[in-house]
């Protein structure tokens, strides 16, 4: 093999010894022994510091290759490992910390990894010392036990049936299950295609008729003045609106376009439902030419950047802004009918798409200003506030940073449990920083 011929050949032609910290700290550990075992009766071979000064003049051992080491034992598994859990800087192995003992006692977790050790030896204090063993063994299994009961208590199964999604949010939570297989590098985005987790649209609109995330306000007209500003709920207007543009090919250019109220009647739903995802994947090439991922989960990493198609072709600005930015509210796919005479009959074509709260631009950083760019949610009153995306538009994901300093606000938008998770409590940072 190659590995032994290396050492046959390759090391051999080579003296190596140990490094000079190896050797001291031998002659260290040789001296303490010695000091040790004066107690005990005179030193054999002379004197504590005639041994210590010859350790010091002397040169270091011998060392050579050493093959019965487990790297060079797994060498053949790195390969596979790699294409498993990633490469070694992008984990930890260790997850086992004093916080997380407590926890893995009262929940049914079996991680375990280089800290694993610390487990077993906080049991050790509460035995007898003469039979440790079996007393860390016993408490072991008393936990094992305790955690089955409490399992199969009531009072366990009606809480885990109550950390699951409610069939009307539109974020699946973390116990849903919505599995995901690998994904192909030709693929720009993934998403499920099962039915699962149906989300039934008059119900939700229904039990939601005061989410300002699904309203807008009315034009003004005859009908509706300014003065008596009404707002209507336009979810399932608008989404029509997105998924006609779509069938009829419509190259996206940021504005929803308009069709009319026959053609919304010629499209619908079947079963009046659509499907939620929990997770939504994006492949991209990053600036140095490599191919990534990201991973859109709408209840924790869900701001993405997409190319901007303000004033194309108008030349209102002489250098407008090459990115709009925005937060995935829903992950969601439709399956629809369309029977109409401007376009062929359509039978459950499958529509993916997202509900998404946009961003607006507060102010243009760059390395001339060295500043970085700020933006902020657009007020929830304006029509462009919420709006459908198709998946495919999405570039990658984008970090934002809150800016601190101008501190949380409550008046952009009121109440909504559409557009904010239940630890913002209804509040928004008043704008962030895109990080570069």
């Amino acid at each position: 093999m190659l590995r032994d011929s290396f050492v046959s050949k390759t090391c051999t032609a080579f003296k190596t010894r140990e490094l000079p910290s190896e050797h001291a700290a031998r002659g260290r550990r040789k001296a303490a022994m010695a000091l040790k075992s004066k107690s005990y009766g005179p030193t054999i071979g002379g004197s504590n510091s005639a041994r210590t000064s010859s350790m010091k003049k002397g040169r270091g051992k011998p060392r050579m290759f050493n093959l019965s080491t487990y790297k060079i034992h797994s060498l053949g598994d790195y390969a596979n490992a790699i294409r498993m859990f990633g490469t070694t800087d992008s984990y930890n192995t260790q997850v086992v910390h004093k916080s997380f003992l407590l926890q893995a006692s009262l929940t049914n977790r079996n991680d375990q990894g280089e800290l694993e050790h610390r487990r077993v030896k906080c049991f050790y204090p509460r035995t007898r010392k003469g039979q440790f063993t079996l007393g860390i063994t016993k408490q072991q299994r008393r936990e094992q036990h305790l955690r089955k009961m409490k399992e199969l208590s009531p009072e366990a199964r009606t809480n885990n049936k109550k950390k699951k999604s409610s069939p009307l949010d539109p974020r699946l939570s973390f116990q849903d299950r919505d599995p995901l297989l690998p994904m192909l590098l030709s693929q720009h985005y993934q998403m499920l295609t099962e039915e699962q987790h149906k989300l039934n649209l008059s119900q939700w609109l229904h039990e939601n008729e005061d989410d300002p995330a699904l309203k807008v306000s009315c034009p003004i007209d005859i009908f509706c003045r300014e003065e008596n500003l009404a707002s209507i709920q336009d979810f399932v207007p608008r989404l029509k609106d997105h998924i006609l543009g779509r069938l009829f090919n419509r190259p996206y250019d940021g504005d929803e376009n308009s069709f009319t109220d026959e053609q919304h009647r010629c499209l619908t739903f079947i079963n009046n439902q659509i499907y939620r995802h929990k997770v939504l994947r994006i492949n991209y090439t990053s600036y140095d030419l490599r191919r990534c991922q990201d991973s859109f989960n709408p209840r924790t990493r869900a701001d993405f950047m997409t190319v901007s198609h303000e004033d194309d072709g108008h030349g209102q600005e002489e250098d407008p802004f090459p990115y709009w930015f925005g937060r995935i509210l829903g992950v969601f796919h439709a399956k629809v009918n369309y029977v109409g005479l401007d376009l062929p009959m359509i039978r459950e074509e499958s529509v993916d798409f997202l509900f998404v709260r946009w961003y607006g631009r507060d102010e243009i950083g760059g390395w001339r200003s060295k500043k970085l760019h700020r933006i902020g949610f657009v007020p929830g009153n304006d029509l462009s506030a919420f709006g459908f995306l198709d998946p495919k538009e999405i570039i990658r994901a984008v970090h934002l940073i809150p800016a601190f300093q101008y501190k949380k606000r409550s008046d952009l938008l009121g109440p909504s449990a559409t557009a904010r998770t239940k630890t913002e409590q209804d509040q928004d940072w008043d704008s962030y920083y895109v990080s570069v």
